[in-house]
């Protein structure tokens, strides 16, 4: 409901996959996410992890870069104070 209000989201514009293990069918995986990076304006990172937990091997790790739409147009368009204030604590940076 928020996003249709603000009419906004955030689309994957770039993302980037390496595959490192197989899985099976039946594998029990878990999957990791968290933000890496933000500008506060339009675009942001979201790493993510998935893991097979019998050996807890890591099975893929991925890089997605964001950007902020305005959902009515599709066209990009500045990220909404709501957006910054939910996403920019979550932010994990390098250190």
């Amino acid at each position: 409901e928020d996003y249709r209000r603000l009419d906004r989201a955030m689309a994957i514009r770039q993302a980037h996959y390496d595959y490192l293990l197989p899985s099976a069918l039946g594998d029990t995986l878990v999957i990791g996410t968290w933000l890496t990076a933000s500008d506060g304006k339009l675009s942001m990172e979201r790493s993510f992890q998935i893991i097979r937990l019998s050996d807890h091997a890591t099975v893929l790790r991925g890089r997605w870069t964001l950007v902020c739409i305005e959902l009515s147009s599709g066209r990009a368009r500045r990220m909404p104070a709501e957006f910054c204030q939910a996403y920019e604590p979550a932010v994990v940076r390098a250190g």
